[in-house]
């Protein structure tokens, strides 16, 4: 097994994990939150398998929502799309 990309390597800073940490407190959305969680948990060094299992949120999400973050830079970018 390959280990566990650092958060640098994924291009995550301390500027990001303080943005994760605000938007975790003023979160509303328990989706939104749990996305959140598990890229700030990536972001300080978790592995995103165990960020997975600690935000209740599979493995594949957790790559995606990540891809998702680090292409737009912004809390934001983990809320939902409107649904109909």
């Amino acid at each position: 097994m390959r280990p566990a990309r650092s958060p640098a390597e994924l291009g995550l800073t301390a500027y990001d994990r303080r943005k994760l940490e605000r938007a975790l407190r003023q979160s509303r959305d328990a989706r939104h939150f749990r996305r959140l969680l598990a890229i700030k948990l990536i972001a300080e060094g978790k592995a995103p398998g165990e960020a997975a299992h600690l935000a209740a949120l599979s493995r594949p999400a957790v790559y995606f929502w990540l891809e998702r973050y680090l292409t737009e830079r912004t809390a934001s970018a983990l809320v939902d799309a409107p649904r109909s």
